[in-house]
């Protein structure tokens, strides 16, 4: 395993970590906890789910030629940044919540 797939794999692992952490904080909270702390604890999670999914997805379909496989490497790491900017902003909430 290469550099660029462990990068992968690592965001696949800490994306699982977030969500299990998420659904944990999500159980937790108080009933009296407003609608709108429950929507931003779920969108983070959600977020995460979404990272992980498309993180599992590009480990299993590396291609196996060396140099297909480095290209794919770099394109599958260059989607997850974006995709990362994106949910950046709804995993930021999560970790306020849980961090409280």
């Amino acid at each position: 395993m290469n550099s660029g797939e462990r990068r992968i794999r690592d965001a696949l692992e800490r994306a699982q970590e977030g969500v299990i952490e998420g659904k944990a904080h999500l159980r937790r909270l108080s009933p009296r906890a407003s609608a709108a702390t429950r929507a931003d604890c779920q969108a983070g999670i959600e977020a995460l789910q979404r990272v992980a999914t498309f993180a599992a997805y590009a480990l299993r379909h590396l291609p196996e030629d060396p140099a297909d496989r480095s290209r794919a490497i770099a394109d599958h790491l260059e989607s997850l940044r974006h995709l990362l900017e994106r949910v950046d902003t709804s995993v930021d909430r999560l970790l306020s919540l849980i961090h409280r």
